[in-house]
């Protein structure tokens, strides 16, 4: 089982806080609506749990793999200031946590109201840095369904290696077998790509600022 995380996780836009039961009566205005469902919850393994539950079951269930040992769930609340300071958007984990060879896996879900603002690249931030500094992982994963053309595109732009396609590796609740690509960043690669994202948040604050009325 992982160590305690930091007691201050914090990055530009984003606060990351240990996951709990007070996130959820946020989580279900930011990710629980239907109109919000099908944007976060289509290419989810856990999609089943919000499914038979909504998001308490989603919730309890990742606190109870804590427990376990096997994830590590983080509330993204925003800390940029704004008017939307405070609200929680989504959940950042870790996930496949393998000690022995320092291998492990983040995992993410964010309100689309929230997308392609920052806050993804953020949190990736945090948690990379997270991985590779506090834990001393040698090796970082994601895995995206293949279906999920855009979230593919986000990793990549991290600066992630595709390693290659896990095909029909899983069978969803749902009956169907899915697909999923691989990418991973290694302990010699995270300088650069820590690097690289912060280039990007400064293009994203820049854009920001430049539309701002």
């Amino acid at each position: 089982m992982l160590a305690a995380p930091p007691t201050d996780i914090t990055g530009r836009y984003l606060r990351l806080e240990p996951l709990t039961l007070a996130h959820i009566p946020a989580l279900e205005k930011t990710c629980g609506q239907p109109e919000q469902a099908a944007k976060v919850w289509t290419y989810l393994m856990d999609a089943h749990l919000f499914r038979e539950g909504g998001i308490p079951l989603v919730v309890e269930t990742f606190r109870a793999r804590k427990r376990e040992g096997t994830d590590l769930p983080f509330a993204m609340v925003v800390n940029d200031g704004s008017a939307e300071q405070g609200t929680v958007i989504g959940i950042t984990r870790f996930l496949e946590i393998d000690e022995h060879n320092n291998s492990i896996e983040i995992g993410t879900l964010i309100s689309p109201d929230f997308q392609r603002r920052g806050f993804n690249f953020d949190s990736k931030l945090l948690m990379i840095g997270m991985a590779f500094e506090h834990y001393h992982m040698e090796r970082v994963h994601f895995k995206v369904d293949v279906r999920n053309e855009a979230s593919m595109k986000a990793v990549l732009a991290l600066g992630a290696q595709h390693e290659g396609t896990l095909r029909r590796h899983i069978k969803m609740p749902d009956g169907i077998y899915r697909t999923s690509a691989v990418y991973s960043i290694l302990k010699q690669e995270a300088g650069r790509v820590r690097a690289l994202i912060r280039v990007m948040l400064d293009e994203q604050a820049q854009s920001t600022s430049a539309t701002a009325p």
